[in-house]
């Protein structure tokens, strides 16, 4: 994959686009769950400064650093595979662990999957270092690692900020809501993209009017926290009308 983008004869810029969204996740999806040793990423790493350098003409010479900064502070904005990888390990083993079923039977109870990685963890905690060992490096193991290269640390959420407890409220809520007269609500959410890019969504409630909309009852709209994107932007703008009683 790097040869070709080695000898494609495009800007840095579409050569940088090429390793981003084409060469990293493919090699970043099966190394979720297969460990590989740091050094292996290392060298991976190198041969995609190598591709992006040899597309864009760049002197040899220039500072690594300068190929992970972001375009807008004067970099390239190549992504790490290392960074990407581990990142990827430290977010999948968050959600794992908070996994919890939400049904009429079960009620918020810990999935299997998270009962499991919990075991695992339990495991890990009585011999670190046995997990450390090279050649059988543990998930557990992988993750710590991940953590300490990122400068991550986990913690336990308090009881009250759990997702049991927002559960709970949300229905508490729900039940307290007494039935009004129907109408009809549109959400939306939009992302301007670009190098920052600016996500925000929005609501407009119309009461019942046939065939028409009816009148306007009610609107709101925002700009999105956090991660800016799409998908996060229209759900939000779900919830905040789940919210309107």
């Amino acid at each position: 994959m790097t040869k070709r983008v080695r000898e494609a004869k495009v800007p840095v810029e579409v050569a940088v686009y090429a390793v981003n969204t084409k060469i990293i996740p493919t090699l970043a999806y099966p190394l979720q769950v297969a460990i590989v040793k740091d050094t292996v990423m290392q060298q991976w790493d190198r041969q995609l400064r190598e591709a992006v350098r040899a597309a864009g003409h760049l002197p040899r010479h220039l500072p690594t650093q300068m190929y992970y900064l972001p375009v807008e502070e004067g970099g390239l904005g190549v992504r790490s595979l290392e960074a990407e990888v581990k990142g990827a390990r430290v977010k999948m083993d968050v959600q794992a662990r908070n996994d919890v079923s939400y049904t009429r039977g079960t009620k918020g109870e810990p999935t299997v999957q998270a009962g499991v990685v919990e075991a695992a963890w339990r495991r890990y905690e009585r011999e670190p270092k046995a997990e450390h060992t090279k050649g059988r490096v543990t998930m557990c193991a992988a993750v710590a690692e991940a953590r300490q290269y990122l400068q991550i640390q986990v913690r336990v959420t308090e009881e009250g900020m759990r997702m049991a407890a927002a559960h709970k409220q949300d229905r508490e809520r729900m039940a307290a809501a007494r039935e009004g007269d129907r109408v009809a609500v549109y959400t939306d959410g939009s992302t301007m993209p670009g190098e920052r890019p600016a996500a925000g969504w929005g609501w407009a409630q119309y009461n019942a009017g046939g065939s028409s909309l009816g009148n306007r009852t009610g609107e709101g709209q925002g700009r999105l926290g956090g991660e800016q994107n799409n998908y996060k932007a229209e759900a939000w703008a779900l919830l905040e009308v789940c919210f309107l009683s």
